[in-house]
């Protein structure tokens, strides 16, 4: 059940006592250093108690006032797991194929005390329907990242999707190419009536809305705090955006919240602390509006995510230490306001290194770990990916790119949507 060896994946482990990383001990290992070698073990006691204490495992119940920051792991299980999952938490973990393990992804999300049970439709289907009548409606408000986490509940859940065979989305998208006169080159591109150019789902209901029981129940119409980009939280000094959120968030019962990046696209002249000053002005502006139009509601805010392809914060240093202050100020709108806080960032950060996570082709990883609605690459480079001795990256790019950490997210999000607090 537990992977080859019954190994913990070798990063993001921390000290701790009263959770399983106390009592695991992983297998001695040697690495060599130009002048000696270096041992290296986790502390702790005996597999046998480790694995006893992984099977009673509770499920997570996440509080609206703390920040899960202590870090949870990745577990490395078999690549054919049954539908129980037996052996991890108290009742197995559940619909763990919703996840698409394959020969590069066969992990679970633990956090140090507790487990993600993996919902199937029919569970998220019974849960919303205990929130409400005839059904709790639940509302995306993000930006790109949170339109991927979108694209994989429709996927995992939806009755209606907009593809046919999730494995080769080549029937319901179109390849051409052209010549690029910004890259001086023949570019390919897939396109469908359900993506744009950049492979994110576009705004028809059949690609927006997670239909359960023939009614909409989870949606993204609009993606407010992304146009126009890099200003975030920003765009809320637009009488028209704030007039159409608050006619948007009527509709809905739960709202989950994310804004992080198009926040951090400092223009020349703006220093660090002020973008801080700023996301902090607008947080308060956000909660101000919510207090007023959306009294009532359950609202969760999404953290930001942890990023591996730090080329692509050309506009910003020390990303990462951002995001941290950008979050700890999240949290603090959170717990004034009665708002519930989701870390999706330790999820991320604890699978930085396992690059073909975040890319098919084993790309170091960016903010985006969502699965395309149309397949990726060009001709070229999917003959590319044909000729390769796996073939696993060639059955991917077809998929879209891979959707593991996406997926493992929108569950996690769906947990603290479907639990109480303990």
């Amino acid at each position: 059940v537990f992977g080859r060896q019954n190994v913990l994946d070798p990063f993001d482990l921390q000290a701790s006592s009263a959770d399983l990383r106390a009592i695991y001990v992983h297998l001695k290992a040697t690495t060599a250093v130009p002048t000696s070698d270096v041992h290296w073990q986790w502390p702790g006691g005996n597999l046998t108690l480790w694995k006893s204490a992984l099977s009673q495992l509770p499920s997570c119940h996440q509080s609206s006032t703390a920040s899960k920051r202590e870090g949870g792991f990745w577990l490395e299980m078999e690549q054919h797991v049954g539908v129980a999952c037996s052996g991890v938490g108290k009742k197995g973990c559940g619909a763990f194929q919703l996840l698409s393990p394959d020969a590069a992804f066969h992990h679970l999300y633990l956090e140090s005390d507790c487990y993600y049970s993996m919902r199937d439709a029919q569970e998220i289907q019974n849960c919303l329907g205990k929130m409400g009548k005839p059904r709790a409606t639940v509302l995306l408000l993000g930006d790109s990242t949170t339109q991927g986490l979108l694209q994989e509940a429709l996927g995992m859940w939806s009755e209606v999707k907009p593809f046919k065979n999730p494995w080769n989305k080549s029937d319901v998208c179109s390849y051409s190419e052209s010549y690029s006169s910004q890259k001086k080159r023949v570019v390919g591109l897939w396109s469908s009536k359900f993506c744009d150019t950049f492979g994110e789902a576009e705004a028809a209901e059949t690609s927006s809305v997670v239909r359960l029981g023939g009614r909409g129940a989870v949606a993204m119409p609009l993606q407010h705090l992304r146009k126009p980009k890099c200003r975030g939280l920003g765009n809320l000094a637009d009488g028209s955006v704030v007039h159409d959120l608050i006619e948007q968030i009527q509709k809905f019962d739960v709202l989950v919240l994310h804004s992080c990046d198009h926040d951090l696209c400092i223009e020349d002249g703006i220093s660090k602390p002020r973008v801080l000053q700023h996301y902090w002005h607008n947080l308060q502006h956000l909660a101000k509006l919510l207090r007023k139009h959306a009294a009532g509601k359950r609202i969760l805010w999404l953290s930001c995510a942890a990023q591996g392809n730090l080329m692509s914060t050309w506009k910003v240093t020390q990303a990462q230490v951002l995001k941290w202050r950008l979050d700890r100020l999240a949290f603090e709108t959170c717990r004034q306001n009665g708002w519930e806080f989701i870390d999706g960032f330790s999820l991320i950060s604890a699978a930085l290194l396992k690059n073909r996570w975040f890319d098919h082709r084993g790309i170091a990883g960016n903010l985006h770990t969502h699965t395309h609605c149309c397949p990726r690459g060009s001709a070229a480079e999917l003959e590319f990916l044909r000729q390769q001795e796996d073939q696993l990256p060639y059955k991917l790019a077809y998929q879209g790119g891979v959707g593991y950490l996406s997926k493992m997210l929108v569950q996690v999000i769906f947990n603290q949507i479907c639990t109480v607090s303990a």
